[in-house]
């Protein structure tokens, strides 16, 4: 019989970057981090390691994209400084975003302290060349 029993989230043990791995491995064969939790017949993880991992996905996802178009800021912008008599005392500088290069300095540029950055990279290719990849993203 499958113990389908929601374990409540105080007390929750942390999660190991080996056990995010196992439960991003369940989300990923049963689609979503909701029909994963209760495809687990014992309950080894809690619902909340589930929203965990979950969310971590689609940060990275979503920090994906937004390097890939061009949207992401490495560096804020910085306005110039005026005096009393409205002179420049300091010029600005522009915002600085994340600029796509080489397929290598765009994985080096993931991080995760769960998650191995590299499966998930392959996962969102979705089995695209770094090329395809790019061009789906990359307004040229």
């Amino acid at each position: 019989m499958v113990d389908f029993t929601v374990k409540g989230n105080s007390g929750v043990p942390s999660l190991s970057s080996s056990e995010a791995q196992e439960v991003y491995s369940l989300i990923k064969e049963f689609g979503n981090a909701d029909n994963a939790f209760k495809s687990q017949g014992n309950s080894a993880f809690y619902n909340k390691h589930f929203e965990i991992v979950d969310k971590e996905v689609d940060r990275l996802f979503n920090e994906m994209t937004c390097k890939l178009s061009g949207c992401f800021v490495v560096k804020e912008a910085v306005p110039p400084v005026y005096d009393e008599d409205g002179e420049v005392v300091s010029e600005g500088e522009p915002v600085e975003f994340f600029k796509v290069t080489t397929e290598t300095a765009f994985k080096n540029s993931l991080s995760s302290d769960l998650l191995d950055t590299d499966e998930v990279y392959l996962d969102f290719k979705n089995g695209l060349s770094w090329s395809g990849l790019k061009n789906k993203f990359v307004a040229e």
